[in-house]
């Protein structure tokens, strides 16, 4: 079950992360990773995109901020 979250969202570091899951989905693809190592990176990036996305559009307090910080704790 999902718990409501009041407590700011840290979209300064998810957004920092993001950047970093990128750059190691970049270097993975270089080196010629498998792609089942590509989803698995895509798969982390998409959940902060997703909780960078739902903390910027529901205020804290609602079950779609709560949900962009399980998806963010998730990645």
């Amino acid at each position: 079950m999902l718990s409501i979250r009041h407590d700011p969202f840290p979209l300064e570091a998810a957004r920092d992360l993001l950047g970093i899951v990128r750059a190691l989905y970049a270097a993975a693809r270089a080196r010629g990773a498998s792609v089942a190592d590509l989803h698995a990176i895509a798969a982390v990036g998409d959940d902060l995109r997703q909780a960078i996305a739902l903390a910027a559009a529901h205020p804290p307090g609602t079950l779609g901020f709560s949900s962009a910080w399980a998806r963010a704790e998730r990645a």
